[in-house]
């Protein structure tokens, strides 16, 4: 019974297909939730907690980006903020 389903994932679908949603904002809001929440699975593995980033800890971001499949620290704080550029785009696109 899909009305019983409320994950994040299943929502989006739903604003999609009732044209709540248009195509490139559930892309880029279905991809930010991917990334924010293996993200946050990753936090919790390495560090415990999944309010701050340790970015004074190089061990456990290189740990966290690794785990994420991405090249480096670097690449997965760019890859951050473009998930959180792309999903408050869409956000205000989705409310104007």
């Amino acid at each position: 019974d899909d009305s019983s389903d409320r994950s994040t994932e299943f929502m989006l679908a739903q604003l999609l297909a009732s044209g709540s949603l248009e195509g490139d904002d559930h892309v880029s809001l279905l991809q930010g939730y991917r990334f924010l929440s293996a993200l946050d699975h990753q936090l919790r593995l390495t560090v415990s907690r999944t309010t701050l980033l340790p970015l004074s800890n190089k061990a456990a971001l290189e740990t966290i980006a690794q785990r994420l499949a991405l090249t480096s620290p670097e690449a997965m704080l760019e890859a951050l903020a473009l998930h959180r550029l792309e999903i408050r785009s869409s956000f205000e696109r989705v409310l104007s």
